[in-house]
């Protein structure tokens, strides 16, 4: 039985007792799983696995591994990033045996792993991360149990983010306001990505645009994230940004999930088009300025926090400013 919706799965609870999560074009194998996907893809299907069982109660979740290893094209590319975008740990098991079991037993009927779908005889919910895509109630599904998801420390178990301790609630200190750019980058395989050209997403312009904007408040330090070189970030700081701001460059080779426990930490998170900031943005409920018509997931229609900054929505920005934050010198 095919299933596109959250919805869908929580209707069909009687049907299924376990839940396999599965990544789009992604491999599974017993002891490790091939990652086609970034860290804010899984998070987003683990924590739809886990807003159906605040539904419907216990249903045994059986996550990706935690042993997850990214493609030969990164090896490739560069051996050292290959190892910074893989994650690696210990698993249990009887659930990694398990979890090859029932994947190996519906490969040849469902080798589309971006179709969701239970399987009655088995009682088992097949979720895919693709779902997100298709699904225009998934987030707000998972926006109603954000603050359970906030505080559950499986989070921390299964992909090294800590919710629990990260997230914030108030905006600010006697030092002033923290920000953090995401410069995404390494994840384009296009020639523009060369270790020697400066490059991000969105463009360096239409940050700098948004960083214009807090001139007048009080800032205590500007965070930049991107798995570019330490080498050329720096170089974009003092070509491209603000002079007046104090500038730190995050690991660029950093783990994902360290990446994301630091972002959540700002008081404002300029977006990329990633879910990883994304992800930042809706557990910590920070002012995430992004740019163009939407942000991922189309988390903007659930989440006030989320503004869209280029053009005149700048004035929305700058409201939203302050109407949560008075730091103003």
């Amino acid at each position: 039985m095919i299933v596109k919706t959250l919805s869908e799965c929580i209707n069909s609870e009687d049907l299924f007792d376990t839940i396999v999560l599965r990544n789009s074009y992604g491999k599974d194998y017993i002891l490790f799983h091939y990652n086609s996907l970034g860290l804010g893809n899984l998070l987003i299907t683990y924590a739809g696995a886990c807003s159906i069982n605040q539904v419907c109660g216990n249903k045994k979740i059986l996550s990706f591994p935690k042993n997850r290893i990214q493609g030969r094209l990164v090896f490739f590319r560069s051996p050292l990033r290959w190892f910074a975008r893989s994650e690696f740990g210990f698993d249990k098991i009887n659930d990694l045996y398990n979890r090859y079991i029932l994947i190996k037993r519906i490969n040849e009927d469902f080798s589309d792993t971006t179709i969701s779908f239970i399987d009655s005889e088995t009682r088992v919910l097949y979720l895919s991360s693709h779902m997100v895509n298709e699904d225009d109630k998934y987030i707000q599904i998972i926006r109603k149990n954000i603050d359970y998801l906030k505080n559950d420390d499986t989070f921390f178990r299964y992909f090294g983010v800590d919710f629990i301790k990260r997230a914030k609630t108030t905006h600010g200190n006697n030092t002033g306001l923290s920000i953090g750019v995401h410069l995404r980058r390494g994840d384009f395989l296009v020639s523009s990505t060369t270790k020697i050209e400066e490059n991000s997403s969105p463009p360096i312009e239409s940050v700098i645009q948004i960083i214009d904007i807090f001139k007048k408040y009080k800032i205590s330090t500007v965070t930049i994230y991107s798995d570019q070189s330490r080498k050329i970030t720096n170089n974009l700081i003092n070509k491209h940004f603000p002079k007046f701001f104090k500038y730190k460059v995050f690991n660029p080779m950093a783990k994902g999930a360290s990446v994301l426990n630091d972002m959540i930490s700002k008081d404002i998170m300029i977006q990329s088009n990633s879910t990883l900031s994304t992800w930042s943005g809706m557990i910590s409920g920070q002012i995430s300025p992004f740019i163009g018509n939407d942000s991922p997931w189309q988390v903007s229609y659930e989440f006030n926090n989320f503004v869209r900054s280029d053009g005149i929505f700048a004035r929305d920005l700058v409201a939203l400013i302050n109407s949560e934050i008075d730091l103003k010198i």
